[in-house]
């Protein structure tokens, strides 16, 4: 509960809420992967090196801010308290928020993952390794395209899919059907992100140690399933339940840190070389040169 006085000198109590824990974990979250994308800029611009998969992670850290910033904005229209306490004056301006915080969170996981394929691709020299990994950005591609699709035409006009006021008459897709699909493909693309990099690295001619360290930096993708098990359970009891601002918002905030988390481990590889420059050691290429990869092993 939280006391505010209006100008009359009145109490009004505020509605209960999980906004302002879900913020504070988000932000902290957002925080941290900035960081991490400064420090792999400031990498790259050393090196002079910026390619295609720096430049999708920029665009990610970029659309995670405006999440964040379109979250934080919906906490003034309900985002994080009960449904009885939503203000019929609100539906609309939430509808909209909601709507396009959705899309922009789509597009911010595909440029987050497609920017480690294209990494990945660096990596790898070896055909059948390629051939696999533009397969998987093609899928990326496609099964993004498809999940943006529906979430964009999901009503029938589409204005209604932001516009759920009781006069507005639509026909919409079943809001279960659209998040649990998003849902799914993102867990199913996470698995694809930790499986991928392993044969690569596996055959990178490095000692064993140094294999394993970069093994370790991949295996932040089991945190990122794991977060994403648990927010799509926890959507799910949003979603068949009669409360879903108060409900869906520890779901929101699991989304969040899992976008957060991938902006992360896509940098890690630079963030190895950060800390090797900032502790004054000898600066080597970011990702390795292709002749010591794969090879004729």
């Amino acid at each position: 509960m939280f006391l505010n006085f209006d100008n009359n000198g009145s109490i009004d109590i505020a509605p209960p809420s999980r906004a302002h824990f879900v913020l504070g974990v988000a932000s902290s979250a957002y925080i941290v992967a900035l960081t991490f994308v400064s420090a792999r800029v400031l990498v790259k611009a050393k090196l002079g090196k910026f390619g295609l998969e720096d430049v999708l992670i920029c665009i990610s850290a970029f659309l995670g801010l405006a999440t964040l910033v379109w979250t934080s904005i919906a906490c003034k229209y309900g985002f994080g308290i009960h449904t009885v306490d939503v203000l019929p004056e609100w539906i609309l301006p939430f509808g909209v928020l909601n709507y396009s915080t959705i899309a922009i969170c789509t597009v911010c996981f595909y440029c987050t993952k497609t920017s480690m394929l294209v990494f990945y691709l660096r990596l790898a020299t070896e055909r059948p390794f390629r051939i696999v990994i533009y397969i998987s950005i093609t899928y990326l591609t496609l099964s993004f395209g498809i999940v943006t699709f529906i979430h964009v035409f999901s009503c029938s006009p589409i204005s209604g899919a932001w516009d759920r006021r009781p006069s507005m008459k639509s026909i919409c897709i079943t809001t279960m059907l659209d998040y649990h699909f998003a849902a799914v493909n993102v867990l199913m693309t996470d698995i694809l992100m930790i499986v991928l990099p392993i044969p690569i690295v596996l055959r990178l001619r490095m000692k064993w140690l140094a294999k394993l360290g970069l093994m370790a930096m991949f295996s932040m993708g089991f945190l990122i399933t794991a977060v994403s098990i648990v927010s799509v359970w926890i959507m799910h009891v949003s979603v068949i339940g009669k409360d879903i601002l108060w409900d869906g918002a520890y779901s929101w905030m699991l989304t969040l840190v899992e976008m957060y988390v991938g902006i992360m481990t896509a940098c890690m590889p630079a963030m190895n070389m950060f800390i090797k420059w900032i502790r004054g050691e000898k600066s080597v290429p970011a990702e390795p040169e292709n002749d010591t990869i794969g090879g004729g092993g």
